[in-house]
């Protein structure tokens, strides 16, 4: 947003004083508050409504993806074969056993 220093509310207030008068600058100081709440309020609103509906979106957005990552097939790896079994008998004394 913009930033409003000193110096420039100085200004408008004096221009104010000056355009309306010391007898209605009070009157249109309260009338000038009451806008700017309800025009913060309205923003405060739209800002909450923003984000609730952000939030439903992305909530759904998260189902979805839940869903889908349920629902899909799971696919493991085929198992490693087995190895060739021994042709030859061995002997558990080791060779030359008697």
């Amino acid at each position: 947003m913009f930033e409003v220093g000193f110096t420039e509310i100085l200004m408008v207030a004096l221009v104010a004083l000056l355009v309306v008068g010391p007898e209605r600058l009070p009157e249109l100081v309260r009338t000038t508050g009451r806008w700017i709440g309800r025009a913060q309020r309205i923003a405060r609103e739209l800002r909450t409504e923003f984000d609730r509906d952000v939030g439903r979106e992305e909530l759904t957005r998260l189902q979805q993806d839940l869903r889908s990552t349920t629902t899909e097939r799971i696919v493991l790896p085929e198992p490693a074969p087995k190895p060739p079994a021994i042709q030859t008998p061995v002997d558990p004394q080791g060779p030359g056993a008697a």
